[in-house]
This record gives C-alpha cells, structure tokens and sequence, in this order.
C-alpha cells in the first residue's frame, strides 16, 4: 500500500500568500474608509439642506407677514 504525503507549500509560496493577504486587508481597510467617509458627507449635505430649507421657510414667512401688514 502506498502513502501519499500532502505536498507542502514551499517558503516562496507561503510568502506570497501572506502577501497577498496584506494586500487584500488594505484593499478591504480603503473601501471601508471610503464608505464612512461617504456617510459623512450624506450627512453633511443633509444638515445643509434642512438648514436651508429652515432659512427659506423663514424668508417665505417674512415676506408673507409683509403682505398681509399692507
């Protein structure tokens, strides 16, 4: 009966992998960082836009009181 050893990796192999991991990590650590970074401007651009909208709803307002005051 023969037995079959399993083939091991060689050094060379082991690194490679071990590299390509890394870079894999960092890939994965960037389109996090993108992705929060995004939800940050999202947020951002909402508060600006609820702050305009609050400050034109003022103006519409004062220009409404001005109408009805004549």
């Amino acid at each position: 009966m023969e037995v079959r050893v399993p083939v091991s990796l060689s050094r060379h192999e082991i690194m490679c992998c071990a590299g390509l991991a890394v870079y894999i990590y960092i890939f994965l650590g960037a389109m996090v960082f993108v992705g929060m970074l995004s939800l940050l401007a999202y947020c951002y651009h909402q508060r600006r836009i609820a702050r305009y909208l609050e400050t034109d709803n003022m103006n519409n307002n004062m220009q409404r009181h001005s109408l009805i005051d004549r």
